[in-house]
């Protein structure tokens, strides 16, 4: 499975736990009707960020929960030692909404 394919699922399964339907969700997101069907049918595509991250955040997820494995959401536990210019960048991240934050990372991601 993979990574795309995973969001997916979580996604998919929060929303059935909700007891609310994919379009009611989708609705409240202000994202397109087709959005889960067409990802469903192309598990491999990337979806945009933002809609994942306005998915997550309306029904109330950890957005390492929905993008990192388990290995890399224990790694982000670990201490660092950061030098001055890392903690004004970490100051800045911190600041910004979860949205926001899904954003930059999503922009980061588009450049590997």
């Amino acid at each position: 499975m993979n990574s795309s394919e995973k969001i997916l699922e979580i996604l998919l399964s929060c929303i059935k736990d909700s007891n609310i339907t994919e379009k009611d969700c989708l609705r409240a997101c202000n994202i397109n009707n087709s959005f889960f069907s067409v990802w469903k049918k192309q598990p491999d595509q990337k979806p945009s960020y933002d809609k994942i991250v306005s998915i997550a955040l309306y029904l109330g997820l950890d957005l390492n929960y929905v993008f990192l494995t388990q290995e890399e959401s224990n790694r982000t536990f670990r201490i660092y030692t950061v030098n001055d210019r890392e903690d004004e960048l970490l100051k800045y991240w911190r600041g910004l909404s979860a949205f926001d934050q899904g954003l930059v990372l999503g922009r980061l991601q588009k450049r590997d």
